[in-house]
């Protein structure tokens, strides 16, 4: 790239140590720089020659005096050679457009997203829901005696102990309250009067599967009787796994009430308990099975059976099953010890449908209380049990579903996990409030834009990464390795391919949750559980509860606010790549980019030293602390340490020097990593802060200021051109109107083409050959039949006799020359005269220029001319012709021409182009110009030019985004243009020989002319010497006649 491509101006440093910048000011048109896309304002950041890369020295604030264009010419030349000029290769940095395409695209992703995710979520509505259910779940206490204590649930730590939870949460909390359809109240004076909690339903019965009231011998106490059984038959579909139904078709007229808002609405059942059962079997260690005869199969122990298929496990191993007495019993049954009921496996109706015994606890204190003393005295000892239930608030239009479970672990701690999830069906929603009609006609407007914004986003990466895919195997790359390669390109890439992969999971998350059961049909569109669920009045045995769909729902919906938080974060973070643009920002970025290697390093190591402390308190600490139980919960207190956040006093009183020892060491550690990890940074700032542009917020409000110019856009797009200036584009058309051919009409007989005196209208310009055919009725109007007829002529005919045409056309006056018309057979065959007579001119100019000087010899003789005669004339022999040939092209070469430019050009610039082309046509003699234009313009009107433009065109190949894709690109370009020229060259050697040939021929026919001539001059010159010899006799004659006279009168004198 030369200096004189680019003009650049000078910036000074914005900090006192910093360095110069020079910035693009003007870009030539054609050249380098313009091909490698360099616009102005772009920062020039190193100067590459002789191998070496040089970014600071030519940026040193002392040469700030001193021209910029001075600094760039003075690095050209080397220091031992001075005169000598190094080739320069100039690297500039561009700006991130914050009104580019990709830029607005990304934006308007994350105004949309964030707009549409924070209304869907309604966080806060969605907490006050959800904060009702976890005061009745953790927040009741109870008492134990023996001693006395106050526990709550997180002192819940065996199956025994989940009653006191269950009394304590479901029967005191949760199904306290339950009041007719109509309304009423739970507390007052009369508490009782409204509240049918401690009441069976009436019509609600059991389904005990295939036995029957007689056949259970229950003995549950006073109160019994009221238990009522299905009676023995096929499963109703209310009667899911061993749940709760009614007895025929009935009317609901009960509902369970929580807080003034939350209501329970499931018509059979608002608690679902669902249980797995273990197996067991012999103990294999003989040295303790005499004390342990039976041990808990293996496999149950570590795993989550409250979130896991164990009892499906356990089916499908085929392995013999024990309960825990030692009795051989059935992986799909269970004998209730007291009750000897029958409880049967089933997938149906079961949380999650992992599996399990279902049962369902009715909807009243009283159904509920009942039921778990059922399965408390049936001694079942399940290990996992789940608690489920759904309420509505209707103030806000949302559902909470709720999940209370507890599973053993392999040491027999029991696990506990309360949830509760809230969402809306219709995820657009809004609630009861004012508006929110509006309200959810514009979420799902900005959910379409979502959907919309996200494809778009999607095919913008699509495109980047076919880009790529093009790119690779244009390098002759194996095509698998573009995900590599694109990466590698810019590590932006990586968050790109992120948040596309989030869009979509976000998106089909949604339409998951709103196509719930989904079906589809020409007549009634899409149909979903989600869309059509409604609470019934009315239900039967074949109505059963839909705690499965809202175990999806909630599940999906949870789905969804994750991806949408986790996405909202990805998006923001890739919005920060156009904080490239504002000066300040940059830096920032430029900071961390350039640490980023020893940052990674510290982090490693910092991961290192965090694992050695979290085994090292984890071993010692886990057993006497539960919050050191498990590797997680060691590493979550070893990070709090880090932040401030110390409960050590129990530690240090259990093991004071071990643990001050290990504290003090861990502090000490930590604080010299981070301490490096810091000064990481601060060395990098101090170093980057040196190219600092305009680290002010100044500076970023004026880059803002710019970018959303439009105006300003455009005019960097057109790289600096103004937008209000007309541009011309020179097209093919443009350039056949300025082809030597459509000026014959002005050929003078000396060579020239007359356009300044030309006539105006159509005979200034004339006729293309190409089009000059004459009228329909003209016999004559076919110039090739003209060109026959006056093959035979002679252009100097009339001239032997010394008259000529030379005399007459010197005596021509401008303002009477007019130029051809082709229209007319008389003006055709003056013009193949005048064509002639123009080469015969030329070849005369020629022929005088030839150098016949000859040397003499050091023996005296002369040294032979360098010229060979033949029958046309004179002509140079080899050797001088091609030193000519030679000379001819270097002054060719020196010649500044006007070559072929397709971009659009100003006005300005073509009126240069025109004046320059009509001025060569006057001060020279383009005679062999016409034979090439002929050549070339037959070429194109039959098509040649373009299939060899196109047989020329490399292949196929993707836009270069990179500095080198811009160099592969312009060597091909470049490649293709020096093939190009060749066939040019070509066809100028060929018009030329054709020229030439021509010529010769002129210079016979003028050869011959003079010959004429001089024949006729030479009997002219006969015939007046014999007229001057007769008139010298007769003067003698006179003379002696009168001389004779003299002698008769002299003596009279």
């Amino acid at each position: 790239m030369i200096a004189a491509d680019v003009k650049l101006r000078v910036v000074p440093p914005f900090f006192p140590d910093g360095m110069m910048h020079f910035y693009v000011e003007s870009v030539a048109n054609d050249g380098p720089a313009m091909d490698f896309k360099v616009q102005k304002d772009f920062r020039l950041i190193s100067i590459q020659a002789e191998g070496a890369t040089d970014r600071e020295r030519f940026r040193n604030p002392k040469g700030f005096s001193e021209d910029p264009q001075k600094i760039l010419i003075d690095l050209r030349r080397p220091a031992e050679d001075p005169q000598k000029k190094l080739p320069v290769r100039l690297e500039f940095e561009g700006k991130a457009r914050l009104c580019s395409y990709e830029c607005v695209l990304v934006l308007l992703l994350c105004i949309v997203f964030l707009l549409f995710s924070l209304n869907v979520s309604r966080v806060y509505d969605s907490y006050s829901s959800a904060e009702s259910h976890r005061e009745f779940h953790y927040g009741p206490t109870w008492y134990s005696h023996n001693p006395t204590r106050a526990l709550d649930v997180n002192s819940v730590h065996t199956l025994k102990a989940t009653r006191d939870w269950f009394k304590a949460g479901i029967l005191d909390n949760e199904v306290a309250c339950v009041l007719p359809l109509a309304g009423g109240m739970c507390g007052g004076e009369h508490p009782g009067e409204d509240n049918v909690a401690g009441k069976f339903r009436e019509g609600w019965a059991f389904w005990a599967g295939a036995n029957t009231s007689e056949e259970l011998g229950l003995s549950f106490g006073q109160g019994n009787s009221e238990l009522r059984f299905l009676r023995p038959g096929e499963r109703p579909k209310a009667a899911e796994g061993m749940t709760g139904t009614v007895s025929g078709l009935s009317a609901v007229t009960t509902t369970v009430n929580i807080g003034p808002s939350n209501r329970g609405f499931m018509p059979n059942n608002h608690v679902r308990l669902t249980m797995q059962l273990p197996c067991f079997r012999k103990n294999p260690q003989e040295r303790f099975s005499k004390g342990y005869p039976w041990v808990m199969d293996p496999a149950l122990l570590s795993m989550d059976c409250a979130n896991e298929k164990c009892m499906q496990k356990m089916m499908n191993s085929k392995r013999e099953c024990y309960d825990r007495h030692g009795q051989l019993r059935d992986h799909r049954l269970a004998l209730g010890k007291l009750s000897k009921l029958r409880y049967e496996f089933s997938q149906a109706g079961t949380f999650g449908e992992l599996g399990g015994i279902a049962i369902g606890m009715g909807s009243t204190r009283r159904e509920a209380m009942l039921l778990y003393d059922l399965v408390e005295k049936d001694s079942l000892l399940p290990i996992s049990m789940v608690f489920e239930f759904v309420t509505y608030s209707s103030d806000y239009d949302l559902f909470t579903y709720t999940t209370a479970k507890f599973w053993l672990r392999d040491s027999g701690l029991l696990q506990r996990e309360i949830h509760s999830v809230v969402f809306p069906l219709n995820i657009f929603s809004m609630g009861a409030e004012p508006d929110r009609q509006q309200k959810t006609a514009m979420n799902w407007a900005f959910f379409a834009c979502y959907v919309l914004i996200s494809v778009l986003f999607t095919i913008h990466v699509l495109g980047d990464f076919l880009l790529q895919l093009s790119i690779t195997t244009a390098n002759n790359r194996p095509w698998y390795m573009f995900p590599r390669d694109y990466l590698q390109d810019d590590i932006w890439n990586a968050l790109d391919i992120v948040c596309v992969v989030m869009n979509i999971l976000v998106i089909e998350s949604i339409v998951s949750f709103m196509l719930i059961d989904g079906t589809f049909s020409l007549k009634e569109g899409f149909r979903s559980w989600t869309q059509d669920y409604e609470f019934k009045t009315e239900v039967g045995l074949d109505d059963a509860d839909p705690f499965q769909y809202f175990s999806t729902a909630a599940t999906l919906y949870e789905k969804f606010t994750n991806l949408a938080a986790i996405n909202g974060l990805m998006v923001m973070i890739r919005f920060t790549k156009f904080c490239r643009s504002l000066a300040s920002l940059r830096l920032v970025l430029t900071t961390l980019a350039a640490a980023i290697h020893e940052l990674f390093t510290i982090i490693a190591i910092i991961a290192m030293v965090m694992v050695a402390f979290v085994f090292m308190m984890h071993t010692r600490f886990g057993i006497p602390f539960a919050r050191y139980g498990t590797l997680q919960l060691t590493a979550q207190e070893i990070f709090l340490f880090l932040v401030g956040q110390f409960d050590t006093d129990d530690l240090y009183q259990a093991y004071p020097i071990y643990f001050t020892v290990v504290f003090i060491l861990y502090e000490a550690v930590f604080f010299l990593i981070l301490s490096i990890f810091l000064a990481a940074i601060i060395f990098r700032w101090q170093d980057t802060r040196r190219d600092a542009e305009d680290f002010s917020i100044a500076g970023a409000f004026r880059t803002v200021r710019d970018s959303v110019q439009i105006s300003k856009y455009f005019q960097k797009q057109a790289h600096g051109q103004d937008q209000d200036q007309v541009l011309v584009t020179l097209d093919a058309e443009f350039w056949q109107k300025k082809s030597i051919l459509s000026h014959l009409a002005s050929l003078e007989d000396t060579g020239r083409i007359r356009i300044t005196q030309a006539a105006d209208g159509e005979g200034q310009r004339g006729r293309r050959l190409r089009n000059s055919s004459g009228g329909e009725g003209d016999p004559e109007g076919d110039l090739e039949g003209d060109l026959e007829a006056a093959e035979g002529e002679d252009p100097e005919e009339g001239d032997a006799d010394g008259g000529g045409r030379d005399g007459d056309r010197a005596g021509d006056d401008a303002a009477t020359w007019r130029p051809f018309n082709f229209e007319r057979a008389e003006d055709r065959k003056r013009f193949i005269q005048v064509f002639k007579k123009a080469h015969m001119e030329l070849a005369s100019q020629l022929s005088r220029k030839v150098d016949s000087r000859s040397t003499a010899q050091p023996d005296g003789e002369e040294e032979p001319v360098l010229l060979k005669t033949s029958p046309g004339g004179m002509n140079l022999v080899e050797d001088e012709e091609t030193r000519v040939s030679a000379m001819l092209r270097d002054e060719d070469a020196k010649l500044e021409m006007v070559g072929i430019i397709e971009r659009p050009q100003s006005e300005q610039t073509v009126e240069f182009i025109e004046s320059n082309l009509n001025g060569q046509l006057e001060t020279s003699k383009p005679a062999d110009e016409i034979w090439l234009d002929a050549v070339l313009t037959v070429l194109e009107e039959v098509d040649s030019l373009r299939k060899l433009q196109m047989f020329f065109l490399p292949m196929p190949m993707i836009f270069p985004k990179k500095a080198q894709d811009w160099g592969a690109f312009n060597q091909k370009k470049m490649k293709m243009e020096r093939r190009l020229n060749m066939f040019l060259r070509w066809m100028q050697e060929e018009a030329r020989v054709q020229h030439y040939k021509f010529l010769k021929e002129m210079a016979v026919s003028k050869e011959r002319v003079l010959k004429q001539q001089s024949l006729v001059l030479a009997d002219y010159l006969q015939t007046l010497d014999h007229q001057i010899e007769k008139l010298q006799d007769e003067m003698k004659i006179l003379e002696r006649k009168n001389a004779s006279m003299r002698s008769h009168v002299s003596p009279l004198l």
